[in-house]
């Protein structure tokens, strides 16, 4: 009696103190199999809820759209070229090159972005034009440092 109030006092529970029969391997395995069959369901309804994927194929006017906004967010940043600043209005022509590299060369860009199979997601889309125009404008960049 007195261990198992010593066991209670310390929060330590076993079969041996409750006098319970430990549990068997058909009870352990049952468990399994249930915690298994129950992760599954979950998985199953989480992945009903996503709706299905969409199979690698992205979707043209989604892109122009995107490459559209970022286009004349581009292009409100370089309405700051009067600024006082040096460092404003560097990022302003800065932001004024990004606007016409995209508009001019807009088609090319989409299809590149259809070929590498780019999702339509903003984030990814301002990345992928992002990196391509530092690899086309960035060696004439020195120009204006």
């Amino acid at each position: 009696m007195e261990t198992m109030a010593l066991n209670l006092h310390c929060g330590v529970y076993s079969h041996r103190t409750l006098n319970r029969k430990p549990p068997t391997m058909n009870e352990e395995g049952t468990m399994k199999i249930n915690a298994i069959i129950m992760l599954s369901v979950m998985v199953m309804v989480g992945m009903m809820l996503t709706g299905p994927a969409r199979g690698g194929e992205t979707d043209r006017a989604e892109l122009e759209a995107i490459v559209d906004d970022y286009i004349s967010a581009c292009e409100a940043k370089s309405a700051m070229l009067n600024s006082s600043s040096k460092n404003i209005r560097r990022a302003a022509m800065r932001s004024c090159l990004r606007a016409m590299f995209c508009r001019t060369s807009k088609d090319a860009l989409i299809d590149e972005l259809v070929a590498k199979n780019v999702e339509p997601k903003p984030y990814k889309v301002h990345h992928f034009l992002n990196a391509r125009f530092d690899e086309t404008v960035g060696s004439y960049e020195l120009a204006f440092k």
